[in-house]
């Protein structure tokens, strides 16, 4: 079984031994996929020094964490947000004229090619993980963002509704919005709290218990927060002056998550909260405890010599006239007198 090109770096670099490539291999060969695509599907090997790896076999350096505030913001204008995921290439620097990208893929030449082409300038590349890069790229245009809401000012609400309507000026919106779901998701919160004040809109999460502030947005910009919410979670817009339930579905690094929505009106605006359930993490319900048995032993219903006898009732037994009068004579309550029963013996 041909290991190719990539093989043959994971068996130098002992990453991994030749026998666990050429298995890996065959699985790939078995499905029509590369083995790099079953490489990273299965975990075999640790990302960071896989990607090490590659990068010394290129001649790259290798990048550990990359800091948002050292990204031109001059470069980002350029480079959509889709392209970056896709691509998983980011601009991170500049270099006289040339652009610094981190790539997550270093034999992959193709991104840089098109991100060059993007760009009209110069490329250098350094490598780093996929993880890396999403967190860099969800951070850098968040930033971009929160500066695009910033500009838009204290528009009137009802505009801010129709301008989200038309959908062409309030991109920054949704993508504001949706940084909050991942965020969420990576800080590991179990709410979300969208809440109003006098001059601006500040964002709350609750993580292991307590409401901590991550996010502020200016008061201008409320109305069409809330709206793209309510629109998500197919609520209705026009209505601010009653509360509303609702339901989102959303995939969020490859997990599910179900976020349940609760819009509520107050003096300031609409307060929006948000509960967030990881479906594959929802504890399973106990298992149903056994019935009991029906059937009991004779031993246990059996009474024994200092149990107490049970109490009296009516009988249509023998010796329900001698059970009658003992029952008057001891002070307890009995039945009328036209109620009573006795049983006549036949001789």
């Amino acid at each position: 079984m041909e290991v190719g090109y990539f093989g043959e770096i994971l068996v130098r670099h002992e990453l991994l031994s030749s026998e666990r490539v050429r298995e890996l291999a065959a699985t790939a060969d078995e499905r029509g996929v590369q083995l790099s695509d079953v490489v990273r599907a299965t975990r075999a090997i640790d990302e960071a020094e896989l990607v090490k790896a590659l990068a010394r076999e290129v001649g790259l350096d290798f990048v550990a964490k990359i800091e948002p505030s050292g990204v031109p913001e001059s470069v980002i204008e350029l480079v959509p947000i889709n392209f970056a995921r896709q691509q998983k290439i980011l601009p991170i620097g500049e270099r006289g004229d040339a652009v610094i990208a981190a790539i997550a893929d270093p034999l992959d030449p193709s991104a840089a090619d098109d991100l060059r082409a993007l760009l009209g300038r110069p490329i250098e590349l350094v490598a780093a993980t996929s993880e890396t890069i999403d967190d860099a790229i969800n951070r850098v245009y968040e930033r971009k963002d929160e500066a695009s809401l910033g500009e838009k000012g204290d528009d009137d609400a009802v505009d801010e509704i129709q301008d989200l309507l038309d959908a062409d000026d309030e991109a920054p919106v949704i993508r504001f919005v949706n940084n909050l779901f991942y965020t969420s998701v990576r800080e590991r919160a179990s709410d979300i709290h969208i809440e109003p004040l006098d001059d601006k809109v500040i964002v709350r999460y609750r993580i292991d218990g307590r409401l901590v502030q991550r996010k502020e947005a200016p008061k201008g910009a409320h109305a069409s927060i809330i709206a793209r919410v309510k629109i998500e979670a197919g609520l209705n817009i026009a209505e601010k002056r009653l509360p509303q339930d609702g339901r989102i579905t959303k995939k969020i690094a490859g997990k599910v998550i179900d976020v349940r929505v609760s819009t509520i009106p107050t003096a300031k605006g609409e307060s929006v909260v948000m509960r967030l359930l990881d479906k594959e993490n929802i504890a399973r319900p106990a298992p149903a405890r056994r019935p009991r048995s029906t059937v009991r032993s004779t031993a246990s219903t059996r009474p024994t010599r200092r149990s107490s006898p049970p109490k009296s009732r009516w009988s249509t037994s023998f010796g329900a006239s001698t059970s009658s009068k003992f029952i008057r004579r001891s002070g307890s309550p009995s039945r009328p007198r036209s109620a009573r029963s006795f049983v006549r013996i036949r001789t």
